[in-house]
């Protein structure tokens, strides 16, 4: 049930983002990233929950992709935001739209445990799902930016 996994991971990353806002404002001298102990401890928790809750659920994948986006938070963001229109700056996008990009960088750009194109196209599907109207197209556009330049490296 990969596709309830992707789902839990969405839910998992769009909840922490908040917190990382929150805890932004909270600790209003520094920007708070996904990797502050704070957000991780609330991470921790999260993944702990699902396990708990979720015994059809792929809670591996779930934990797998969560804590590789969370590492490799910095480096995704700035992969993702040089494929954004100058007038979209990363940090305008919504928490859903954030979280699936980030969840498809990562599958393209660091996991590569499945091909661009199936991670491109899971990520379409869950922002058709999750978003608003046009937010796919933007998804698709971008992840399908980062998948080729990866191969032009």
């Amino acid at each position: 049930m990969r596709i309830e996994g992707r789902k839990k991971t969405i839910q998992v990353l769009y909840q922490l983002d908040i917190l990382r806002q929150v805890y932004t404002s909270k600790f209003s001298e520094e920007t708070v990233t996904l990797q502050h102990p704070a957000v991780i401890d609330e991470m921790k928790i999260l993944l702990n929950t699902l396990a708990q809750e979720n015994g059809e659920i792929d809670v591996k994948y779930i934990r797998h992709s969560v804590e590789g986006v969370v590492q490799n938070q910095e480096a995704i963001d700035t992969a993702v935001s040089a494929h954004l229109a100058a007038k979209w700056p990363f940090n305008r996008l919504g928490y859903l739209e954030r979280a699936i990009l980030r969840l498809g960088a990562f599958e393209i750009l660091i996991d590569q445990d499945m091909s661009d194109t199936v991670a491109i196209n899971e990520a379409v599907k869950l922002a058709q799902e999750f978003c608003d109207d046009d937010a796919y197209k933007v998804i698709n556009g971008v992840l399908d930016k980062l998948a080729k330049a990866k191969e032009t490296e």
